[in-house]
Parts: structure tokens; C-alpha cells; sequence
């Protein structure tokens, strides 16, 4: 996850990717190079757009080897499925999407994710131990989880999380900041940013 310092996890274009910068999609991509599955949020993929995921050239066959496969697979979680359907990513790369959402949505609202393997999520909401369980079933241990905020607390407040990889970002929605210290003491991080002016 890339956030600013003041929070924000988007920046002013309503995007994640504003907020990142070369290092950071050096890191993204590196956990995405050994995940079994992208996990995103329904309000992250109308925002982002993610197409099939890949991985670079030089990795698919350490992929092989480990018995994964040649790309992490995309797992979208909605409770509404009120998605883009006409996305490339429903319609194109070697694997079929995973759409996890509510155990009752109507035969007409799934008919629309017909391209995709649907898991329907047992109970009144969406139970994200029950939606681990299933991706692992399917093999999909490794679950990289690139948000949206919601989705993530989820996970969190089911102890679905094992790692966390958190980008701060020196871009802020309104502008930007330099890093002017940093230091860890008993397990806190702490920061401090200073304004960056047109000369910096």
C-alpha cells in the first residue's frame, strides 16, 4: 500500500498512482513477482482500471518452478458487482478473474460476470476468512492485497493479514514534501516531512 503523510491513499487525480513513483512500483512489482493472487477492492478497479497481470518475462520460469503460475491470478472483491464488465481484463489473459461478493444477489446481476468464476460469500455480508480459505483451496496462498482502504481494514479486523508493505509517499494530493528525518525506536516509525518548494 503507497499512502501520503497525511493519509491520503490517492492522490488528487483520485488514483494510487499519483502517490507512487519509481521505487515504489519497483517494490509493487517485486510482490506481485511471487503472489498467487492480486487481491483488489470493487472502488480500486473502477479507479484504476488493472488490466491481466503479469510479471516480467525473466521470472516466469522461476514462477514454473515454484509451481505457480506464469502471472498472479486477479481476485475482485464487490458486494454490489457494479463493475466495468467491457474491462479487457474480463475478456482477455490467460486466467479468469475471481469475483468474490454476497450470497444473494439476483440471477440477473450475476449473469453479468458470467466470464468470471464467481464465489458467493456465505451469510449476510462478506466474510473475508471465509474468502482466504477459498482463494487457498484454489491454490492461492500468497495474496497480495493492493486495497482500497476499505478491503484492507476488512482483512485486518479478521486477522487476514500476515505482512503489511506500506509505501510513504513524498507526493500529497495538494503537492509535495521532502523526508527530512527518520528513525525507528521500539517498534514505532517516525517521520518527519518538510514542504518541498520549487527550488528543493
Amino acid at each position: 500500500m503507497v499512502m501520503a503523510p497525511d493519509g491520503a491513499t490517492v492522490g488528487k487525480d483520485g488514483r494510487s498512482r499519483s502517490l507512487s513513483g519509481r521505487a515504489d512500483q519497483e517494490v509493487l512489482h517485486a510482490i506481485r513477482t511471487f503472489s498467487d493472487a492480486i487481491l483488489i477492492g470493487a472502488g480500486t478497479f473502477r479507479a484504476e482500471r488493472y488490466g491481466p497481470p503479469k510479471v516480467a518475462e525473466k521470472f516466469v520460469a522461476e514462477r514454473r518452478s515454484s509451481g505457480l503460475s506464469p502471472a498472479p491470478r486477479l481476485v475482485i472483491v464487490s458486494g454490489t458487482l457494479d463493475l466495468p464488465w467491457d474491462e479487457p481484463v474480463f475478456q482477455e489473459g490467460p486466467q479468469t478473474p475471481i469475483v468474490v461478493t454476497k450470497s444473494d444477489q439476483p440471477e440477473s446481476v450475476l449473469a453479468a460476470a458470467a466470464g468470471c468464476e464467481v464465489l458467493q460469500s456465505p451469510g449476510d455480508g462478506l466474510d473475508m476468512k471465509w474468502m482466504v480459505a477459498e482463494l487457498a483451496a484454489r491454490g492461492l496462498n500468497r495474496i497480495a492485497c493492493e486495497g482500497g482502504s476499505r478491503l484492507l481494514n476488512s482483512l485486518a479486523e479478521s486477522g487476514c493479514v500476515d505482512e503489511w508493505d506500506v509505501s510513504i509517499s513524498p507526493h500529497l494530493p495538494s503537492g509535495s514534501v521532502k523526508l527530512a528525518d527518520s528513525r525507528v525506536d521500539d517498534g514505532f516509525v517516525f517521520t518527519r516531512f518538510v514542504r518541498s518548494g520549487p527550488n528543493d
